[in-house]
């Protein structure tokens, strides 16, 4: 089995008055290391302007291309390549109807160490009115079992990887 270690490199670099800013989170103290992961699934699809599904889980599912075993999941991340144009990246549940959508704008990525996600709303039903200052969120609502993006417009290329426990 191996680990797989996310580094996250922070740089700023202001030219008015010259102050820059770097970290980097490298070292046994700073890592995400996430242990026993013993594969993965790397590589580049091309998304146009309509949802594709990227991703299926299901507890007990036999690992195959695009459906893993949401038992054994452990990380995936998803870089939006374009220049310009976003994408929606949304994660789903069906078993309790709820989902949600993120923006990865370009050349930005997103990662995910769990397949449980918070919502306020079923996609059956109107969300309860939004107050400024108050929260709408009771807890971890749901467990994705789907990933599916799409483009702002266009054709936009992503770089995703998903690693799992065998």
């Amino acid at each position: 089995m191996g680990n797989l270690t996310l580094n996250i490199t922070e740089n700023i670099d202001v030219s008015t008055g010259g102050f820059q800013y770097n970290y980097t989170t490298t070292g046994n103290n700073f890592d995400l290391v996430i242990p026993n992961v013993d594969a993965f699934n790397a590589q580049t699809m091309n998304i146009t302007s309509a949802f594709t599904q990227v991703a299926k889980f299901s507890s007990g599912a036999t690992q195959a291309m695009g459906t893993y075993d949401s038992a054994k999941f452990k990380y995936m991340r998803f870089r939006n390549t374009h220049a310009s144009l976003t994408l929606t990246l949304q994660l789903s549940d069906s078993t309790t109807n709820k989902q949600v959508n993120y923006k990865i704008a370009a050349g930005e990525a997103m990662y995910f160490t769990s397949l449980v996600f918070d919502c306020n709303a079923s996609t059956t039903a109107a969300s309860d009115d939004v107050i400024q200052g108050t929260q709408n969120v009771t807890g971890l609502a749901a467990t994705a079992d789907e990933v599916q993006i799409k483009s702002s417009s266009g054709t936009v290329s992503v770089d995703l990887l998903i690693a799992y426990d065998l």
